[in-house]
């Protein structure tokens, strides 16, 4: 399961921040680029990724993998982003190598669980 939310993770970098890196590159001046990248790249990454999860609970690379995020309570937008800002420490997915039921940081204070979705 962890390779696999890993694979799902490396897809949807590709698929969500290439175009959004494309439109960077062709309609923000070269000046101000470096600042995008650096600051408002992640926050539009987080939008996009937080839209899908809300919407269909699962994002590209989740469902190309037929994995599926499923919260105990309907999915808030507190949750999702609580989720999204947990996801950024990286030290939480190594809780998934300690757990039974191998849920990350994230999952767990977002009261989430990836499942295998068939």
């Amino acid at each position: 399961m962890i390779v696999l939310r890993l694979k799902a993770f490396l897809v949807d970098l590709f698929m969500i921040m290439m175009p959004i890196a494309y439109l960077i590159y062709f309609f923000v001046p070269e000046v101000a680029q470096e600042m995008f990248y650096k600051y408002y790249f992640p926050i539009f990454y987080g939008i996009v990724i937080n839209i899908f999860i809300y919407i269909k609970g699962q994002t590209p690379g989740l469902k190309a993998y037929n994995l599926t995020i499923i919260f105990n309570k309907k999915p808030r937008i507190l949750f999702i982003l609580i989720r999204y800002i947990a996801f950024l420490f990286v030290f939480g997915y190594f809780m998934a190598f300690f757990r039974k039921d191998r849920r990350t940081f994230h999952d767990v204070i977002s009261f989430s669980k990836v499942i295998v979705s068939r």
